[in-house]
């Protein structure tokens, strides 16, 4: 199949059949995936960079590494309280820093996209804007969608870009 760019989510998430999470994706014949085990994993840079390096080796292996790689959503869905965590937005913006961090300063000859001086992601976009869906992470949200005034991530968020050369 041809395509210009490749797109991705890059979330960690339980992945167990008939439960919560993300589930067993259809057509796979299995009862859980990677991801079970302690919640705080769900924020877990190692982890993050895991599977980035994994879908670009994939990449390299279908003659797709000259392809942009765009990680059009990942975020904080899980509530601090479920990985262990206080109630405190600092373990939030701390992940959404490294891993925009990850994303300028990260890159692999190997298997990164040459023309992007080896970087493994070209593109991203933190979830969510403004979702109050479910019990997601009330800290991951950049605006309050009732008020719409800028949260306290989102204002965070503003002064990384600020800083960055």
């Amino acid at each position: 199949m041809p395509v210009d760019v490749w797109n991705v989510h890059n979330f960690i998430i339980r992945e167990k059949a008939k439960d919560w999470g993300a589930e067993i994706p259809p057509g796979i014949n299995a009862q859980q995936g990677a991801y079970i085990g302690p919640n705080n994993t769900h924020i877990d840079m190692t982890i993050f960079d895991q599977q980035i390096r994994a879908f670009r080796q994939w990449m390299k292996e279908r003659g797709q590494q000259e392809k942009a790689l765009v990680v059009s959503e990942y975020g904080v869905l899980y509530p601090n309280g479920l990985m262990g965590l206080p109630d405190q937005p600092s373990y939030v913006h701390n992940f959404m820093v490294n891993t925009f961090d990850y994303f300028y300063q990260t890159r692999d000859c190997t298997l990164g996209m040459p023309g992007d001086s080896c970087r493994l992601v070209q593109q991203w976009n933190w979830y969510s804007l403004d979702d109050t869906w479910g019990n997601f992470n009330p800290y991951g949200r950049l605006f309050d969608p009732n008020t719409t005034n800028i949260t306290a991530t989102g204002e965070r968020f503003r002064r990384y870009i600020a800083e960055t050369p």
